[in-house]
């Protein structure tokens, strides 16, 4: 690891740290922007292959709950809230925004009104999902691997797909 990634990871933890008790930080963490972040207890960053990447735009909210894991490569990128519960498993590559940060049709310079998003307790979302501005996940829902979430998740539902639908109730 790099000095300017060392750097990086440390002054991550030493903020997260501040606000939470026993946090563990395995490779990289970067922690970008100067919104809110809350971090509950025994939350895991596992960026050993591939760093985490974790940004709140001023005035955002990013709230991770207790005993959640974030794999390596994950990316979370808030404009105004993202709330993720307590025992939940981000896998690698995972990537959460509340926005689009521009336009997806007409004038690609105006910016979108940006929508939460709420992962409830106990939801398990596998690699390279992609969960789009306005969603909420419910509590034990599983998201199966490469799959692309723009609509809600009732609780203990799995989905899977491009667009992600029900695979079993």
């Amino acid at each position: 690891m790099s000095l300017w990634h060392r750097v990086q990871t440390a002054r991550a933890a030493r903020r997260l740290r501040a606000r939470a008790k026993n946090i563990g930080i395995i490779g990289r963490l970067w922690l970008h922007g100067g919104g809110d972040v809350e971090v509950g207890t025994d939350v895991k960053f596992d960026g050993g292959a591939v760093g985490i990447e974790l940004r709140t735009f001023p005035g955002a909210q990013l709230r991770i709950g207790e005993m959640t894991v974030l794999r390596e490569g994950v990316s979370i990128e808030t404009s105004k809230s993202i709330h993720i519960g307590n025992r939940v498993h981000l896998g690698p590559f995972v990537k959460i925004m509340d926005s689009n940060f521009h336009a997806l049709q007409g004038d690609r310079h105006r910016r979108p009104t940006p929508e939460p998003i709420v992962i409830e307790d106990g939801a398990q979302l596998e690699e390279r999902v992609i969960i789009l501005p306005g969603v909420t996940i419910g509590a034990g829902a599983k998201i199966r691997a490469r799959s692309v979430v723009n609509r809600h998740v009732p609780a203990g539902v799995e989905v899977s797909g491009n667009p992600a639908r029900p695979v079993r109730r």
